[in-house]
């Protein structure tokens, strides 16, 4: 009897072990250790820590503070395809003397850049030019010395802010490039040939963004080439709103307010397709789903 008491209260014991290692061990035994996981779940990417600083090699870069450049550099020189810059939310930021923020070397392509500011640079915001199928977004471009963004062929911006640039705020300087969703406010006052919030050349898309306050003189969205089309653009407060120059750009569903008197709200050469042009006292009865619209 004393034996089988001893063995049911043996194995009782045993059970009890068991059901308490059970609720005490962790529940992902199986995992690996926490600095296991933090060498596996490191960020791939590559931290730019300080300027000048040149890419050579295809990858993702991203800043993790903001960064001031150097008289007579470029703050970030792109030598290479296939590059991704996430400006994480930081400044690149300009000094007297100082070249481009962003810069492509000779022909690149595949280059994003986004979600941050670049200001104050001697030369451009972002001279990639010699660059296509490029990517801009979610950038702050201000007070640079050229352009905010000046992008090539089969580029685009998107969702950007620029503000008091003295060239441009974007120069689409080759073709099949996009501007979309973008605010410019008071660029284009060095009074450089062709200064403008928007300067175009030819087979580019200007859709749904918004020129405020070019300079006295100044023209908010220019188009020096052929074959674009313009469309849904706001233009506020400039002297003049759209110079057309070329052939067969389409000019449809834009507007124009000025509330300081004077200016010309389409400057437009023949040989371009534009919607009709009225003044916000014309009937809106007039029928036509292109028509750019004037007012003051």
């Amino acid at each position: 009897m004393t034996n089988s008491k001893s063995l049911v209260c043996g194995a009782l014991l045993g059970v009890a072990a068991l059901l308490t290692l059970s609720a005490t061990a962790p529940q992902n035994a199986g995992a690996p250790p926490d600095e296991l996981l933090s060498l596996h779940s490191a960020d791939p990417r590559t931290r730019i820590r300080t300027l000048p600083y040149t890419i050579t090699r295809c990858g993702s870069y991203y800043l993790g503070a903001c960064l001031t450049g150097t008289a007579g550099f470029h703050g970030i020189e792109v030598l290479a395809d296939d590059v991704t810059i996430d400006l994480n939310g930081f400044t690149l930021r300009g000094t007297a003397g100082s070249r481009s923020g962003v810069r492509v070397g000779a022909s690149h392509t595949n280059l994003a850049v986004h979600n941050g500011v670049i200001r104050g640079w001697g030369g451009d915001g972002i001279d990639a030019q010699s660059a296509d199928n490029a990517r801009f977004f979610a950038l702050r471009l201000s007070d640079n010395g050229g352009a905010g963004a000046r992008v090539g062929t089969t580029s685009s911006v998107r969702d950007c802010v620029s503000a008091r640039n003295a060239d441009f705020g974007y120069y689409l300087a080759a073709t099949q490039a996009l501007v979309q969703d973008c605010i410019s406010t008071a660029d284009g006052h060095s009074g450089a040939t062709n200064a403008a919030g928007i300067l175009v050349t030819a087979d580019c898309l200007v859709r749904g963004n918004s020129v405020d306050n070019s300079p006295a003189g100044g023209v908010a969205v220019r188009v020096i080439g052929s074959g674009n089309r313009i469309e849904n653009n706001h233009v506020s407060d400039s002297l003049t709103g759209y110079s057309i120059q070329g052939v067969r750009t389409h000019v449809l569903k834009n507007t124009y307010e000025r509330s300081i008197g004077g200016g010309t709200a389409f400057a437009i050469q023949p040989g371009n397709n534009v919607g009709t042009q009225l003044m916000t006292t014309d009937p809106i009865g007039i029928q036509d789903p292109w028509a750019n619209f004037e007012s003051r």
